[in-house]
């Protein structure tokens, strides 16, 4: 079963050399793949890098670009797709994808809230996860997933709450299912979903201006 694997950047792929103050996204996705420290035997993984950037850069085209790049690999025969970024912005890439994903191929995102040289590092756990998850019959026709701290959620409810925890991710209805024992389970049923065309022309930029009238009231502006 072939799975193919795209990296973005973010703090799954970011490491900082000894005269920096901070890390970067350096790690491919060859790199990360071999992280994983986990036997793969029966998947053909592909991994490929997409981005090398920090999640609060990546825009509207790039998130096409991501959907075209999957679409392809399932063309050239993946039976499941993951896509390693930045958590800041994870929800929202998800989120837009389910919205125009027409596949029954899963769709699976993931990242991490600590860096690869920091103690802990859970990385390389949420990347098997989600191959695993990817690679499971059980996830074809859910959309897209997001898969943290061995947790599946649907992208329609997954929330980040919480800025270093490892458990940042949470579902308003409860996550979908769990990865055990390396095996994927799931508590539901796949969701309706409503599934829209993929946009034909660039989506123009939003300008949120925060404008205060008084010590309390704040108003928001928004301006295409």
């Amino acid at each position: 079963k072939k799975i193919s694997i795209g990296s973005l950047g973010g703090t799954v792929s970011m490491t900082k050399e000894a005269s920096e103050a901070g890390v970067k996204p350096r790690l491919t996705a060859d790199d990360l793949v071999a992280s994983v420290g986990h036997s793969l035997d029966g998947l053909d993984i592909h991994a490929e890098n997409i981005l090398q950037v920090p999640s609060t850069y990546i825009t509207f085209q790039n998130m096409l670009q991501c959907f075209d790049w999957a679409k392809q690999q399932v063309k050239d025969g993946a039976e499941g797709i993951v896509l390693t970024q930045g958590t800041d912005t994870l929800e929202e890439t998800a989120y837009f994808l389910d919205l125009i994903w027409d596949l029954d191929v899963p769709l699976v995102l993931m990242g991490a809230m600590r860096s690869p040289q920091q103690a802990g590092a859970e990385g390389p756990g949420n990347l098997l996860a989600s191959i695993l998850t990817a690679a499971s019959a059980n996830s074809r026709g859910r959309g897209v997933l997001v898969v943290m701290n061995n947790w599946i959620h649907e992208a329609r409810w997954v929330q980040k709450n919480h800025t270093s925890d490892v458990d940042a991710f949470q579902s308003q209805v409860g996550p979908s299912g769990i990865v055990f024992e390396n095996t994927c389970q799931y508590f539901k049923a796949p969701s309706k979903r409503y599934v829209f065309a993929k946009p034909k022309h660039d989506i123009p930029p939003v300008f949120l201006w925060e404008s205060s009238f008084s010590d309390s009231l704040t108003v928001l502006d928004v301006i295409a």
